[in-house]
């Protein structure tokens, strides 16, 4: 969590230190825009979900698991769709040949290849959702302790079987 949680500092860093070279080069400041540390809140988001789940009670653990595994293709797919309809629809919620004429004019792939490429992409993350979704509910034999375990929370660690 600490690696995660450096991640925007460094992001930062980086940012300044291209700044004072451009600056040094041009007399002015470019590239300072704060779209530069988007992918630093994926990285702060994972650490407050973290830290979020000694919120929950442990048995509460394999919920948050299911509605995260649901919950960010969920938001995903909805993303694209915002994005198709921006660029190729006019902002206008419908699918018509002259917006898919325009996302295969506009994309590398072209419109064939892409779908092919989305369709397999769905089939795969819903694997992944189904997967996650079944193994929640299971325990784990892994010798490790669950996040937030300490003295006043037990780990999830099963006990041997001698002692059961």
């Amino acid at each position: 969590m600490l690696a995660l949680a450096t991640f925007p500092a460094v992001s930062l860093l980086l940012l300044l230190a291209n700044n004072w070279q451009s600056y040094g080069r041009l007399h002015r400041i470019t590239g300072a825009q704060g779209r530069y540390f988007f992918v630093a809140l994926a990285a702060l988001l994972l650490v407050a979900a973290v830290g979020g789940l000694r919120l929950l009670p442990a048995r509460w653990w394999p919920v948050a698991g299911r509605v995260v595994a649901v919950g960010a293709p969920v938001m995903a797919v909805y993303g694209l769709s915002v994005a198709y309809r921006g660029f190729d629809e006019g902002a206008a919620l419908r699918v018509t040949r002259a917006g898919l004429a325009h996302l295969a004019a506009t994309t590398p792939l072209g419109a064939p290849v892409l779908l092919a490429a989305v369709c397999l992409l769905a089939v795969a993350g819903s694997a992944t959702v189904v997967a996650v979704w079944r193994s929640a509910g299971r325990g784990s034999d892994v010798g490790t302790t669950a996040v937030g375990a300490g003295p006043d929370r037990p780990s999830l660690r099963r006990a041997p079987a001698a002692s059961r």
